[in-house]
């Protein structure tokens, strides 16, 4: 009997552990599914540029039947994925002609000063808030590189010598940007809180510009435009209509994290036979491929960099080409600080144009008691004296209208940079107030300030209360 309550007991203990162990693999299997979770939602946050882009293409691709273009795919061109992902390229039914449709459009550089061409300026007025605009200027360009245009021309060029009527006919292949056959492109624009106000195309750019209806709107712009792991951008789509029966579509991603052109310069040196890369921007580049085009050699040459080069703001990278007329292109990429302001990255932000409206909740025919045992008084002045930064300080009267009912409410305009407005905790003025009474005297206060999120200024009945009840300022005339 006790032999057969010691088994119970064993296997009843071995039940247990049992139970404990999968009980153990079941926590330790949620843990890890609760952490992959954890890495998928992190990794997912960290979009790619490319996958942004795709995301935003939707209808890109011929439309209509009877196209005047047919698309190739990959086994017609070969080419690699990430230039793949940067343009479709259509092959013309009726000739030799050939269309690079870019899936999107970016930011472009100035030649000039290798800077984003993105501007920003405003206008606002306390007296006609439904007037108040920000605007947004931009100039858009395809998101492809000289290197890969030179790669697409190069495997479209190798294409078309595969198409016996061509090799037999010797055609020259003609290759078009959108901006080369549509005229009159459509842009639409998708931030709920902007819309377009216009845009113009000059060769193969798009000039745009986007409006905001308040302060408010523009910071949540500004905010999209800045560097973000997300690529938020502002965004919007531009169709091309090629004929009546065909149109292609890309889209329009605007923000710091990618633009196209003039980020470098190359300078050749025939007698060292050697070039100089030269990074023009405010940010790290990093150099992954670089491709030489000789003469004598019909396939480029393409050298990966394997890490790619690194090349910090102003520095420059050097090698050795294969002969002196070589010529060199790169593909490389900015690598934009997401810690930077906008005007840090060299963004023409503008000034923002304000109007400030001063005025006081005291009325002419009030009286005030400066001191006991004298006789209350009414002001007849309210001087204000305005500190506007790298100005002269801005001298504001305020007094009685004619009827003696109100006093009278001035107006004084300044600017400051967009960018430090789209900053709240900025936006402080600082001033002073002198009080004067008919009798001649006058209390002033000490320096304060005023959010100019609000503009219009009030000088309040509180401000003079706490003045009569001090001895501050205080001067007989």
């Amino acid at each position: 009997m006790e032999s057969v309550f010691i088994g119970v007991f064993v296997v009843v203990f071995l039940l247990f552990i049992v139970v404990m162990i999968l009980r153990a693999v079941n926590y330790f299997m949620k843990s890890d599914k609760s952490d992959q979770v954890q890495v998928k939602k992190k990794t997912e946050q960290q979009i790619s540029l490319e996958d942004r882009l795709e995301s935003l293409q939707e209808l890109t691709g011929s439309i209509g039947a009877d196209s005047r273009y047919r698309r190739l795919d990959q086994s017609d061109l070969k080419l690699p994925n990430k230039i793949e992902r940067r343009a479709e390229v259509y092959e013309s039914v009726n000739d030799s002609s050939f269309l690079i449709l870019p899936t999107s459009y970016v930011l472009t550089r100035s030649a000039q000063e290798a800077a984003p061409l993105l501007k920003m300026v405003s206008t606002l007025d306390s007296d006609n808030p439904e007037e108040n605009r920000v605007i947004f200027k931009f100039t858009a360009a395809p998101n492809l590189l000289p290197y890969h245009l030179a790669y697409l021309q190069s495997a479209i060029k190798k294409y078309a010598r595969t198409q016996s009527t061509l090799s037999e006919n010797n055609k020259d292949t003609d290759i078009y940007l959108p901006t080369d056959l549509s005229e009159t492109p459509e842009v639409i624009w998708e931030n709920a809180f902007t819309h377009l106000d216009s845009f113009s195309t000059e060769g193969k750019f798009l000039i745009v510009w986007v409006e905001a209806k308040s302060v408010t709107e523009a910071a949540a712009a500004a905010k999209l435009l800045q560097p973000d792991p997300t690529h938020q951008g502002l965004h919007g789509k531009v169709r091309f209509p090629l004929d009546k029966k065909q149109m292609v579509q890309s889209s329009i991603l605007v923000n710091l994290d990618n633009a196209v052109g003039e980020a470098i310069s190359i300078e050749s040196d025939k007698k060292k036979q050697s070039v100089s890369i030269l990074n023009r921007t405010e940010s790290p580049v990093q150099i992954e491929q670089i491709m030489i085009l000789s003469e004598d050699n019909s396939e480029p040459e393409i050298r990966k960099m394997d890490p790619p080069e690194i090349v910090p703001p102003g520095c420059r990278y050097s090698m050795k080409t294969p002969n002196p007329e070589s010529k060199i292109l790169v593909d490389y990429q900015v690598r934009v600080s997401q810690e930077k302001d906008l005007s840090e990255l060299r963004v023409d932000v503008g000034e923002l144009n304000l109007i400030l409206a001063v005025d006081t909740d005291i009325q002419p025919h009030e009286t005030f008691q400066v001191a006991s045992g004298q006789k209350a008084e009414p002001l007849s002045a309210i001087h204000i004296m305005i500190d506007l930064e790298g100005k002269a300080p801005e001298k504001i009267i305020l007094t009685p209208d004619g009827n003696e009912s109100i006093f009278n409410r001035k107006t004084v305009p300044f600017t400051v940079p967009l960018d430090r407005y789209l900053e709240p905790e900025g936006r402080l003025l600082q001033y002073k107030v002198t009080f004067q009474f008919k009798n001649g005297t006058q209390l002033a206060t000490d320096q304060l300030r005023h959010n100019y999120s609000d503009t219009r200024l009030t000088i309040r009945r509180q401000t003079l209360h706490k003045l009569l009840f001090s001895d501050k300022g205080t001067t007989e005339n």
